[in-house]
């Protein structure tokens, strides 16, 4: 049962019992059994402050107890936007049009609306040469990730799947203060996956741009955040070091066909396709 559907101290409670947790045992000097009760009878809500200590009390995090709350679903944005991923290497354009009205319609603050709008655009210009984002887009874009000081998963996600759009003084720059922000997040599993896409597509964009100068310090960030259990980060990435290699006067065209073979006969043909496009694109197949 989602958020919408029932209330979200009705919801602490049923997570509470079916955790055999009563209501005495969690509440202390900050968090009275009153007010729990009230709480979780709908009567009244709880601070941010008191919930983070009746969820520890029953050992949920913020993150799960959302998720829960929430039926278990995705961000909306976040879902909306790993499906404009998909449409966009299936060059589907009928796709990304419909998400791009569906998004449309749950306008709620007109700059989130028009930087959403900004993302969808990109994508279709990524596809079909006849979509463009406009100028007064991209400076608007830019702007706002200057402006906002403390990056959250939503500013890296827009910075993440924009660099395209941007110069590239503005790509290195803002490179530097996802990077910073990335200090006081890493530890965070999600995050972790999260920077290694961004620097991923960072990567492929300075190789695209020629801009080799700083690309050595590049790989080294993202392989610090990689594990063994990256593999597909661990993937691209080599692939994206065979693309440097090649380009610096070192014939890796045969390996690099393998390399996409050898994905492809791995059951990934989006990824071999997305390749091949790379490869094309840096004039290497």
């Amino acid at each position: 049962m989602t958020l919408k559907k029932q209330h979200l101290g009705e919801f602490y409670k049923e997570l509470r019992l079916a955790r055999g947790i009563k209501l005495k045992e969690v509440a202390n000097a900050c968090l009275s059994i009153s007010q729990l009760s009230k709480f979780e009878n709908g009567q009244s809500s709880l601070t941010v402050e008191k919930l983070f200590i009746a969820l520890e009390a029953i050992h949920v995090s913020l993150a799960e107890f959302e998720h829960m709350a929430n039926g278990y679903q995705e961000n909306a944005f976040i879902e909306r936007m790993t499906r404009a991923g998909i449409l966009t290497i299936q060059r589907d354009i009928e796709g990304l049009l419909v998400l791009r009205e569906e998004m449309d319609q749950t306008k709620k603050n007109d700059t989130y609306c028009r930087l959403n709008n900004i993302l969808t655009l990109k994508m279709l210009a990524s596809i079909d040469a006849n979509y463009c984002v406009p100028e007064a887009d991209k400076k608007f874009l830019v702007k706002y990730l200057y402006e906002i000081e403390a990056w959250t998963e939503y500013e890296a996600y827009l910075f993440g799947n924009t660099m395209p759009l941007l110069s590239d003084q503005d790509l290195i720059f803002l490179k530097t203060a996802f990077l910073e922000r990335n200090k006081f997040y890493k530890s965070l599993p999600n995050h972790r996956k999260q920077a290694q896409t961004i620097l991923l597509n960072c990567l492929s964009e300075l190789i695209e741009r020629g801009l080799f100068e700083g690309l050595d310090e590049t790989i080294k960030e993202i392989e610090e955040l990689i594990t063994f259990q990256d593999m597909f980060s661990i993937v691209i990435l080599n692939f994206l070091k065979l693309i440097v290699e090649d380009i610096q006067e070192e014939n890796k065209k045969a390996e690099i066909e393998t390399y996409i073979e050898t994905i492809a006969t791995l059951g990934n043909k989006e990824l071999a396709g997305w390749f091949k496009f790379k490869a094309t694109t840096f004039q290497i197949l």
